[in-house]
């Protein structure tokens, strides 16, 4: 297994293995895989920390985090919004989630993360889950950032990824807070 920085090959391979890893509850899984291309792309582009693993030339996990998260996603969203409402309309009970999220929001101001570096997503291909793979690529992650001479992270995760909160829980992660249906977690990394 090898843990490396993506390129731009990896792109569409990451896409193909989100739209695997991921359950059909997330609005971005139901994007066409060029869609999900452009999304990687801005992702990838503006943020330092994007890793792919493979075993025997096949894309088995990736991980992206960084400083400008949020304002990939916001860029990949002003560029798309069209194509992203399209899928949204075509996912009746996704946009009821985030109509009642963008409600929840406007009557109770959400808390904000103390944390300005994201681990934003992680994903292991189903058939090398529960074999360390999640764990090399979160290691990779912080040994570059603590390189760059930083000691904590965070990343928010859904309080119905149950799989996903184990690890993060078995794994050091502080529960900084919880709102609406998300969790805001906080890792200090030890030198």
């Amino acid at each position: 297994m090898q843990v490396r920085y993506v390129n731009i090959k990896d792109i569409e391979s990451i896409s193909r293995l989100y739209k695997i890893a991921f359950d059909r509850s997330y609005l971005s899984v139901h994007y066409s895989i060029e869609l999900l291309n452009k999304y990687f792309e801005l992702l990838i582009h503006h943020n330092k920390y994007c890793y792919v693993a493979e075993f025997e030339g096949r894309t088995t996990g990736f991980l992206i985090g960084g400083f400008k998260t949020h304002e990939a996603v916001n860029e990949f969203l002003d560029k798309h919004r069209k194509k992203v409402f399209f899928y949204a309309l075509l996912s009746p009970r996704i946009l009821l989630t985030r109509l009642s999220k963008l409600l929840c929001s406007l009557l109770k101001k959400s808390p904000v993360s103390k944390e300005s570096l994201r681990l934003f997503i992680i994903a292991v291909h189903p058939d090398f889950m529960n074999k360390g793979l999640g764990k090399q690529l979160v290691l990779r992650f912080e040994d570059d950032i603590k390189n760059d001479g930083f000691n904590s992270y965070g990343l928010f995760v859904r309080a119905d990824n149950l799989n996903a909160l184990e690890f993060y829980n078995k794994r050091g992660f502080i529960c900084e807070f919880k709102s609406y249906n998300q969790y805001s977690y906080i890792k200090y990394i030890q030198n």
